[in-house]
């Protein structure tokens, strides 16, 4: 297909939620399609990939330069003092805690139309409903399994057993400092925590 032939262009990069301000302005028609998912399970991925913790290395942490951070999810004076010694499941949860913040306000100054929220979990557990919102949404057929492909992609587990993995995979301290550094957004999303349930 000739580049004069599409008329959409997409990119399912997650980090583009940091940048999606710059890209509105850029292209004040774009559509943006947020996935959320519970913090606790996206904190299990997070430790499981060495990718990902590479982030948080002195090298590339670095919280002199670039304050507040909120690719690293630190905010104010006091997130910046902990970071130093803050264990990983800590950082992860700053980091989730921060995106969704940013989510947040970001729903809060884009018009409807131009901003369609999903939760990974329906995402999973119901596909093709999710697919019929997309669709909806952005006026163009998306199939269930493009929808279901950006699901797996990189995915260690089958769709069914990456919800609620943290029940397995964290241990109970890191459930606990999640929750204690996320557990606002956790509850204002749903999710609750382990104490309420």
């Amino acid at each position: 297909m000739a580049p004069r032939d599409v008329d959409r262009f997409a990119d399912a990069s997650p980090d583009l939620i940091y940048s999606a301000d710059v890209l509105l302005d850029a292209f004040p028609d774009a559509q943006l399609l947020q996935v959320i998912r519970d913090g606790r399970d996206v904190v299990a991925d997070m430790l499981a990939d060495e990718r990902c913790l590479a982030w948080f290395k002195p090298g590339l942490a670095n919280l002199d330069e670039v304050f507040p951070n909120p690719f690293l999810g630190v905010e104010d004076a006091a997130d910046r003092a902990r970071w130093p010694r803050a264990a990983p499941a800590v950082k992860c949860a700053l980091r989730w805690r921060g995106s969704v913040r940013l989510s947040a306000r970001l729903r809060a100054q884009t018009p409807e139309e131009q901003l369609l929220t999903v939760r990974f979990e329906d995402l999973v557990r119901r596909p093709r409903r999710i697919a019929e919102a997309v669709s909806e949404y952005l006026g163009a057929s998306i199939s269930t399994g493009v929808l279901t492909g950006l699901v797996r992609r990189g995915a260690s587990a089958p769709d069914d057993r990456r919800v609620g993995v943290w029940r397995e995979r964290l241990t109970p301290r890191q459930l606990t400092q999640v929750e204690r550094v996320a557990g606002t957004e956790l509850g204002r999303l749903g999710y609750g925590t382990a104490a309420a349930g």
